[in-house]
């Protein structure tokens, strides 16, 4: 008969016991007593949850109106390797239209993951049909084969926005100077228009 040690918390010390009844063996009853203990995990995900908000969805095509992906990296401190087995996600939403939320990109599984390094992987929203989303993607095993969960969120609606924003690199001194002279070429141009001369004319 197997048992499982399955801790909710960090555990320094947790007992248990096994009860075994047998009306017609000598003794009836027996027990055995269960010890274990545990630690914090030393493999970690980041982020641990994730709400990919408001997004666009199209009725017609019945998917959203641009990609939506997030980024999720898993850090190993363990003083050891670690073998990921699996990432997959699990349908807790609309399971008739399929899932709602895919896995993007991932390496190669299993993946031995060095103390120190790290392993990435991507999720995406990819709603069926208008509404809130909701379901979880198991991160990737830890240290004894454990499973660790994200919550994941979204909301398909007809109105979704999203907003990029991108940082322009400021300009070397050669771009610089070639723009200035530029507008000063184009403040003259329109000075000289200003003015009612008459360029091919030799008099204004």
């Amino acid at each position: 008969m197997p048992v499982d040690y399955a801790p909710a918390t960090v555990t320094t010390a947790a007992t248990g016991t096994i009860r075994i009844t047998a009306p017609n063996a000598s003794p009836p009853a027996s027990s055995i007593a269960l010890t274990a203990s545990s630690t914090a995990a030393c493999f970690e995900v980041e982020p641990t949850s994730f709400d990919f908000g408001e997004v666009g969805f199209s009725p017609t095509q019945l998917q959203i109106c641009a990609p939506n992906g997030a980024e999720f990296a898993g850090l190993n401190a363990c003083d050891e390797p670690i073998i990921v087995s699996e990432i997959d996600v699990l349908d807790r939403g609309d399971a008739d239209a399929g899932p709602q939320f895919a896995i993007g990109s991932s390496p190669v599984l299993p993946a031995t993951v060095s103390p120190g390094a790290q392993l990435a992987f991507q999720i995406g929203f990819t709603p069926s049909s208008f509404g809130g989303k909701a379901m979880s993607s198991p991160s990737p095993p830890g240290a004894q084969t454990s499973s660790q969960f994200i919550p994941l969120t979204g909301d398909a609606v007809s109105t979704g926005q999203r907003t990029n924003t991108f940082i322009a690199p400021p300009l070397s001194k050669a771009a610089r100077s070639l723009v200035d002279s530029r507008q000063r070429r184009r403040r003259g141009s329109d000075a000289a228009r200003g003015s009612g001369c008459c360029h091919r004319c030799s008099k204004c």
